[in-house]
């Protein structure tokens, strides 16, 4: 049986003119100091528990959310 590759996500500012992720103290960063969450649910937790409500969320794998 192959095990499935943990994905890992960012949470995203839902914006079309920031490019900004959240690090775990929740505050608002460019992506090389956002912080890395195991799953999408668990980066979900987070960003609800910090007041956000309104996010995106940017898996690892992508290649879009490296500037």
């Amino acid at each position: 049986m192959l095990k499935a590759k943990p994905q890992r996500v960012k949470v995203r500012k839902n914006s079309l003119t920031e490019n900004l992720y959240l690090d775990r103290q929740g505050r608002w960063v460019p992506w090389k100091n956002a912080a890395w969450f195991s799953s999408d649910s668990a980066a979900e937790r987070f960003a609800l528990r910090q007041g956000i409500g309104v996010f995106g969320l940017f898996p690892f794998e992508s290649s879009l959310g490296r500037p």
